[in-house]
Order: C-alpha cells, then sequence, then structure tokens
C-alpha cells in the first residue's frame, strides 16, 4: 500500500516539517528580529528629543532602517513555516541561511 503522505509531498514537491524543526526556526528567527528591533532602540537612544520630537533624523532614518530589516528577517521566518518560496531570487531574509 502506498503511504498517502508521500505520495502527496512527491507529487507537490513540499517538504513537511517536524513541530520540533518548525519550533527550532521560529526560536531562531523571532530572536534575530528582536535583536534587529533591539538594536533600532539603542538607535533611538542615542538621538536628541526636544518637546518629544527627534532632532537628529540621522538616527531615526538608520533605526527605521534596522527595524525594517527585522521585519524582513520575521516575515522570511512566517513563510518559511508555511512552505510559501517568495518570487525572484531567493527570498527576502536578509542575515540567515535561506533554504530557498
Amino acid at each position: 500500500m502506498i503511504n498517502v503522505m508521500s505520495y502527496f509531498k512527491q507529487f507537490l514537491n513540499i517538504s513537511v516539517m517536524s513541530l520540533r524543526e518548525q519550533e527550532d526556526l521560529k526560536q531562531q528567527y523571532y530572536s534575530e528580529a528582536m535583536r534587529y528591533m533591539a538594536n533600532a532602540k539603542d538607535y533611538l537612544k542615542n538621538a536628541k528629543k526636544e518637546n518629544d520630537f527627534f532632532l537628529d533624523k540621522k538616527y531615526v532614518k538608520t533605526a527605521c532602517g534596522t527595524a525594517y530589516s527585522g521585519v524582513l528577517v520575521a516575515l522570511d521566518g512566517f513563510l518559511q513555516l508555511k512552505n510559501i518560496k517568495p518570487k525572484g531570487s531567493g527570498g527576502i531574509c536578509l542575515s540567515l541561511k535561506c533554504s530557498h
């Protein structure tokens, strides 16, 4: 008797991750994305404020770029969990090794 799951995996070319692999992947991408966010927050700590507005746009620009990169890392992890491969050349991840 043919294993139905194995047949569908071959037919659809899908790789199924175990729950442990999914949790490891989540933890890896989550910790990396949070590291980006912490770095962005640190950039903003260096900026001077006056009346709740930042005076130096250099730090704000750097913090926004870093936070955006963190979001891309988190999104790449999410897409890998859902087994969605982005169109183009290799995905959107910036800092982790992609399996795309």
